[in-house]
């Protein structure tokens, strides 16, 4: 999976200040974030701007956030018991979230992974709904090739 781009981060950031109640800040956000320009832009021209606009991956900022942190405990928990049994050194934690999630979900080490592949196992990680999908890079790979991609349309 692709990094996502600043005008998502802040779309989701102004649907969480809407979600809380804090219509007077939402508006600031909106009247003064550059990465906001096309839906202020909207709304100006009198369409909404519906909850699903808000949402990154299909969801909200505060589910995002919590799927990141449970996957951080994942990989602390794993790491700490492969420590105990010293079975292999996934302890370092050097490696980023995802390096060490790949290497405590597939078993794998990470020390001569092509970008390529830690962008295919990222996007792997990272949907959210993986079940029965493939589980190796090369069978994501043909199911990506398979898939069409998301394009954005500019109103």
């Amino acid at each position: 999976m692709e990094e996502f781009l600043p005008s998502e981060i802040a779309r989701a950031v102004y649907g969480y200040l809407l979600s809380v109640g804090c219509e007077e800040a939402a508006k600031i956000f909106l009247d003064t974030s550059p990465n906001l320009v096309e839906c202020k832009q909207r709304i100006r021209n009198g369409k909404r701007l519906t909850h699903a606009n808000t949402l990154l991956l299909g969801r909200n900022l505060i589910e995002v956030l919590n799927i990141a942190c449970s996957a951080h405990s994942l990989v602390k928990l794993a790491q700490e018991k492969r420590q105990q049994n010293q079975s292999d050194n996934v302890g370092d934690t050097s490696l980023g979230l995802l390096e060490q999630l790949r290497s405590v979900v597939l078993g794998e080490s990470t020390d001569n992974l092509s970008i390529e592949e830690c962008k295919t196992q990222e996007q792997w990680l990272s949907s959210s709904n993986n079940v029965g999908q493939p589980n190796t890079p090369s069978e994501t790979n043909k199911r990506n090739e398979t898939t069409p991609k998301k394009t954005q349309v500019s109103q």
